[in-house]
């Protein structure tokens, strides 16, 4: 309610969002802002902490990093996003989400790692995707292929035959096999 005070209320006579979300498109994000002011506000209900416990706690402060990495990726800060995320993965483990997430944007930094002509940092930021253990096709695909690039032949065979394994039919996945 404290967050919302104020705003105009949308409704069928009052179609804000309808005529205002088009012209927002291409315009500056808020997604950071409105992260930043929502989780300002954020607190647990008195005495969730004793009730609930340690886990509570872990899942909250999870979250909070969850939130912080979301409003860092708006910002385009990869590597703030990806050591938020580590922390909320390391955390609480069993944050599925943060997780994934965490890989995704570990697998974009390499990508950009390997754009900047940097294939060892790049392969090492891929090896730390894996070792989430949310590993997919394609982040494999995309390791095997800088594999072959520094000439880790094995490794690179490895990883784009367990690719094929998840995507047999993948055209990415059997080119990244067949280099290797």
């Amino acid at each position: 309610a404290e967050y919302a005070a104020g705003a105009p209320v949308v409704s069928d006579d009052r179609p804000i969002l309808e005529y205002s979300a088009p012209g927002s498109v291409y315009g500056a994000s808020t997604v950071a802002g409105n992260i930043e002011a929502i989780m300002a506000l954020a607190s647990p209900e008195g005495g969730a902490v004793q009730r609930y416990g340690d886990d509570f706690q872990r899942a909250c402060e999870a979250v909070r990093l969850f939130e912080e990495a979301e409003s860092a990726r708006d910002r385009r800060m990869l590597p703030e996003e990806a050591q938020l995320l580590s922390g909320a993965f390391t955390v609480c483990p069993e944050f599925l989400l943060a997780g994934s997430r965490l890989a995704t944007s570990l697998h974009q930094s390499a990508a950009m790692m390997l754009e900047r002509d940097n294939p060892q940092a790049a392969w090492e930021m891929m090896n730390s995707a894996l070792a989430t253990g949310r590993g997919d096709a394609m982040l494999l695909a995309d390791l095997a292929s800088m594999e072959v690039i520094l000439g880790l032949y094995p490794l690179a065979l490895e990883h784009s035959s367990e690719a094929l394994r998840m995507e047999p039919l993948s055209v990415a996945v059997l080119r990244s096999y067949g280099k290797a």
